[in-house]
């Protein structure tokens, strides 16, 4: 069985193709807006703020987060 989250057919989610175009608008935002960049063991130690990418702990990628552009205002 697939994962299926907006289902299909006749009872398609209403709110599919905002949530398809609100991804395709976000997404892009925030990988200009920061830096994402995996680091080791030995750099992770040295960061007291720790990001993770994965679901279970033996597949969690620590991670560095900064940002590239300020935003003006």
């Amino acid at each position: 069985m697939s994962f299926t989250p907006f289902s299909g057919g006749k009872r398609v989610c209403l709110g599919k193709t905002f949530a398809e175009i609100t991804v395709r608008f976000t997404l892009p935002l925030i990988f200009h807006h920061l830096e994402l960049e995996f680091v080791n063991s030995v750099e992770q130690s040295a960061h007291k703020d720790k990001y993770f990418i994965g679901g279970t702990e033996e597949y969690k990628l620590p991670m560095k987060v900064s940002t590239k552009n300020k935003v003006k205002m």
